[in-house]
């Protein structure tokens, strides 16, 4: 049994009664303000539907972009509410000033982005108090479905989910997120071999989780930017390649992490020229080279090569637990998408989840990818957190993240 409850311990108690939803609609948009994916909203249909048929009213509640405490029209949630509605086949209403005029009192509404409130972020405990007692105001009980929020100790995620006394419980996003990721923290023997794949550009953003899962692997991979702080740490030559986090590779290196952990051996390389209005471009000549050979000056490694997308093949074979986040090269560069090693890796993963392998893709741009490879139905789970993913699996034993902490509190 989970260490929160669940909306369905609540059922029928939600009848005629008013919900207030912490959802994820932090969600990628378009030039003009449209949403771009819709991803993190469908993912939350689920719970929302749940509850207006178990004759709730639904106030959902989100965070989008970083607006800093101010109000920035770009990033209003108004842009949501036609895609839920669809999505929903109900009408949702859009309520701006809430904490100065409340909800209205309608079926489903989305109330304005969180974070043009500065209390939403304070520090200062009076102002997240009564910014958390103002919402809970506004409804009997409360639901968190927020998993891409949950890493941050934000007041519409932890402060505002205590004052409701017991009446708040997990959606089933949050619950399955939670699930699956404890599958790796918990990681059976049934469950291993166990293979990981990390990607990115920063060493530092992933060190507390290499050092979490390596000894749980029996292959840990090094993709994307952050293998040339590996190669430079090891004295190859990584060009104009984009490298941070060197000395941090090498404390890794010296405490003998390279036992288990594969880094590329050929890399795609491209000229690394800044264009007419100075930002950086990739251009012709592309070629592959052995990273032991080192990358030329005035080049730079966009991708892995042929023979790297083979052994990681090689190396993931018999692993019945797989873990993947971050891609293997500049899969979104928009001029020319370097997505060869990206698009191998999703492909074979996705083999491998039809043979029945638990892969588990941990939000992010990996997400991005399988998305825009029609994919995501193959993988045993694909988180909607990138963040919130990677923090739960570099906690320590016997400790949470900030959403889940709140919900524990809140058990009945």
């Amino acid at each position: 049994m989970p260490e929160f409850n669940t909306i369905e311990e609540f059922g029928d108690e939600y009848n005629g009664k008013k919900i207030l939803m912490r959802v994820d609609f932090n969600v990628p948009q378009n030039e003009d303000g449209s949403v771009r994916d819709d991803t993190r909203i469908r993912a939350a249909i689920p719970t929302i539907r749940y509850c207006r048929d178990k004759g709730a009213k639904v106030y959902l509640m989100s965070h989008l972009g970083k607006p800093k405490g101010k109000v920035v029209e770009k990033l209003s949630l108004e842009c949501v509410v036609g895609v839920l509605s669809e999505l929903m086949g109900e009408l949702a209403t859009f309520v701006r000033d809430y904490m100065e005029n409340g909800v209205p009192d309608v079926n489903l509404a989305v109330l304005e982005n969180t974070r043009f409130n500065p209390a939403e972020e304070s520090k200062d405990e009076s102002e997240r108090k009564a910014m958390a007692e103002k919402l809970a105001g506004f409804a009997d009980f409360y639901v968190c479905d927020a998993f891409g929020s949950a890493h941050r100790k934000h007041v519409s995620v932890y402060d505002t989910c205590l004052e409701f006394n017991g009446r708040a419980a997990a959606g089933f996003l949050m619950q399955q997120e939670l699930e699956r990721l404890n599958e790796i923290v918990d990681l059976s023997e049934a469950d291993k071999p166990f293979g990981a794949i990390l990607g990115g550009a920063k060493v530092e953003d992933k060190i507390k989780v290499i050092q979490r899962l390596y000894p749980k692997t029996e292959a840990m991979i090094i993709v994307g930017a952050m293998e040339f702080a590996f190669d430079k740490a090891q004295g190859r030559e990584v060009g104009e390649s984009l490298c941070l986090g060197v000395e941090v590779a090498k404390g890794l290196i010296d405490e003998g992490y390279l036992d288990r952990i594969y880094t590329p051996e050929d890399v795609v390389i491209a000229k690394k020229v800044n264009d007419r209005d100075g930002k950086i471009d990739y251009v012709d000549p592309v070629s592959t080279v052995a990273i032991a050979d080192g990358i030329p000056a005035g080049f730079a490694g966009v991708d892995i090569g042929k023979r790297t997308i083979a052994e990681i093949k090689n190396r993931l074979a018999g692993c019945k637990t797989i873990f993947w986040n971050g891609p293997a090269g500049l899969f979104d560069y928009k001029k020319r998408p370097f997505m060869d090693g990206t698009k191998a890796i999703a492909e074979y993963l996705a083999w491998l989840g039809d043979s029945g392998v638990k892969v588990i893709v941990g939000g992010g741009d990996s997400v991005t990818a399988i998305n825009n490879l029609g994919l995501s139905d193959k993988f045993y789970h694909v988180s909607t957190g990138g963040g919130a993913s990677l923090e739960k699996l570099e906690l320590p034993t016997g400790e949470y993240l900030a959403g889940e902490e709140a919900l524990m509190k809140m058990k009945r």
